[in-house]
């Protein structure tokens, strides 16, 4: 399966790192379709991103993790990552794998896996 959509998952108080592990955990054994991979934030301290089908896939796996195990966490902005090549100068180019890539003035090709 190919995930849509990436946020990032924070515990409100780092102290509340191993309750949110767990949860996410449980919750994942029931939805094989969500990726998780460790993250760290400088202002966020240590969490997870984790990868959705779609913003409603996202939406739901929150509110379970509200209802189910009682956990409050900070999810970033989703965002859906890219691949493409940015040409600058006729001979110079640059591949692109992310959304945090400012653009100015250049062409692009985009290309999706």
């Amino acid at each position: 399966m190919y995930r849509q959509v990436f946020a990032g998952v924070f515990p409100v108080d780092q102290s509340e790192y191993p309750s949110l592990s767990n949860a996410i955990t449980k919750l994942t054994l029931n939805d094989a379709s969500v990726q998780v991979n460790a993250d760290a934030s400088a202002a966020l301290g240590q969490g997870w991103r984790l990868g959705f089908l779609g913003l409603l896939h996202m939406d739901v796996f929150e509110q379970r993790l509200k209802q189910e195990f009682l956990m409050d966490a900070i999810i970033t902005a989703p965002h859906v990552p890219y691949k493409g090549t940015v040409y600058r100068r006729p001979c110079e180019q640059t591949a692109v794998y992310t959304r945090m890539y400012t653009l100015t003035l250049a062409w692009i090709t985009y290309s999706q896996d």
